[in-house]
């Protein structure tokens, strides 16, 4: 549609001007949180979550409308965020990205869902190719640009592949398919609270830094977080399956 058209360009623009003119942390947040607003009006949202798992009745929860924005705005915002973040090696945004594309298309392909098989095969297409030359040691990087549109990108398509019973989200599931970003953003802004720092502000406390400072290598740092992207998404695959 054209709203998830403009809503990823604009995305992309935020981090074309990032890259170009180092935007304040706030600025970005509140574009992208308008533009988020503007996804979930279009129906792109968390509105009704899968409870089934807990074997309870009923088996879904309808979330009331601003419950609903709140949630889609944060699963937006955040994961596209927490993509960012984990761009600071070579090759291990796009790299993630792939593997989670990877997944969506496997989801695509088990419910025969044209749209989200054209998406995530055409997306994928472009962060392999991409992931040839950016893999280490980079020729070229994503920059802020890449790395929004990504996230953006993948934090949509999250919430239309985990709906096998529309308009029911399997939450759970969109949260263990993405838990290592997750858990990585949610302890960096602990651990920089902590410190008494912006949530914002950069500093070594990601996965892959902790990974680099064991004397863990480059490369097989790199590798390492895409076996766990890799676990938690093929483990969410058999869990559909069930």
């Amino acid at each position: 549609s054209n709203v998830l058209f403009f809503s990823l360009l604009i995305f992309f623009i935020i981090g074309i001007l990032d890259d170009l003119f180092d935007l304040t942390a706030t600025s970005r947040l509140i574009v992208q949180l308008i533009v988020s607003y503007f996804i979930w009006a279009n129906d792109i949202s968390i509105s009704v979550i899968d409870i089934s798992w807990l074997n309870l009745d009923p088996s879904y929860i309808i979330l009331p409308k601003y419950i609903s924005m709140i949630f889609t705005l944060l699963w937006i915002v955040g994961l596209t965020n927490a993509i960012n973040w984990i761009d600071g090696l070579d090759g291990l945004a796009a790299g993630v990205c792939s593997i989670f594309l990877i997944g969506l298309l496997f989801i695509g392909l088990r419910f025969w869902d044209n749209q989200l098989i054209i998406m995530t095969s055409g997306l994928l297409g472009g962060t392999l190719g991409f992931l040839k030359n950016n893999f280490y040691p980079a020729k070229i990087y994503l920059g802020d640009s890449g790395s929004y549109l990504l996230g953006i990108m993948v934090a949509i398509l999250s919430l239309i592949s985990f709906k096998p019973n529309y308009p029911v989200l399997e939450f759970h599931l969109n949260i263990l398919f993405f838990l290592v970003p997750i858990l990585d953003m949610i302890i960096v802004i602990i651990s920089r609270l902590k410190a008494g720092i912006s949530p914002f502000l950069a500093d070594r406390s990601h996965f892959h830094y902790r990974l680099l400072s064991l004397g863990i290598s480059h490369r097989r740092t790199v590798i390492i977080l895409y076996l766990l992207n890799i676990f938690t998404s093929s483990y969410v695959f058999k869990l559909m399956q069930n």
